[in-house]
């Protein structure tokens, strides 16, 4: 796989469709009579349960081999992660969406950096600005980018001979980059 131009065919797959809709919509057939629905009434039935429920663990984290990425709440739910792809996580509310890709790579995080960025731009993205983070012990080039009218945020690190790439955007939440933030916080690389 070409990391410097995957960056954007799977950031315009995943984050193109930030605004829409989680869920495809059935097919409706044209000039059809509508269905016959049967209405059953349903008794109400108020149940208390004995004991209180144990409080859940709001925290969804995903995993892989060498990596380990943890959501503030159960509204993130992991999908079939793209070819490509190690996770992809969305959330419905905030029609947010988090990708990590992983891939063969020799060099520095500089030039994996350069490279990627790169295949962005000449696709069309805008970087917005770029910076040196460190996270967990691990020092990424992040960059503030912007795919149309959508804010991506992304971390970009060269390590153990991979590639790895972090992309997260929420159209539909005010402080995406601080939710953004705090995800990639998680991030865990051995």
């Amino acid at each position: 796989m070409n990391l410097k131009n995957c960056f954007v065919s799977v950031a315009l797959v995943a984050f193109g469709m930030v605004g829409c809709a989680a869920h495809n919509p059935a097919p409706v057939a044209v000039n059809a009579p509508p269905p016959v629905v049967a209405v059953t009434p349903v008794p109400v039935v108020i149940t208390t349960p004995a004991v209180p429920a144990t409080p859940k663990d709001p925290t969804v984290t995903v995993s892989g081999e060498g990596w380990s990425l943890s959501f503030p709440n159960d509204s993130w739910v992991q999908l079939d992660a793209p070819n490509g792809a190690l996770a992809f996580v969305q959330n419905d509310d905030l029609h947010g969406r988090v990708m990590l890709m992983g891939d063969g790579f020799k060099g520095t995080t500089a030039k994996f950096s350069t490279m990627v960025l790169t295949g962005m731009k000449e696709s069309g993205g805008k970087v917005v600005s770029q910076s040196t983070v460190t996270i967990n012990g691990n020092q990424f080039t992040y960059v503030q980018t912007l795919l149309g009218e959508t804010a991506i945020y992304v971390w970009l690190i060269a390590k153990n001979n991979t590639g790895y790439v972090l992309m997260c955007g929420a159209a539909n939440d005010p402080d995406s980059e601080t939710t953004c933030n705090k995800i990639s916080s998680t991030l865990h690389l051995d």
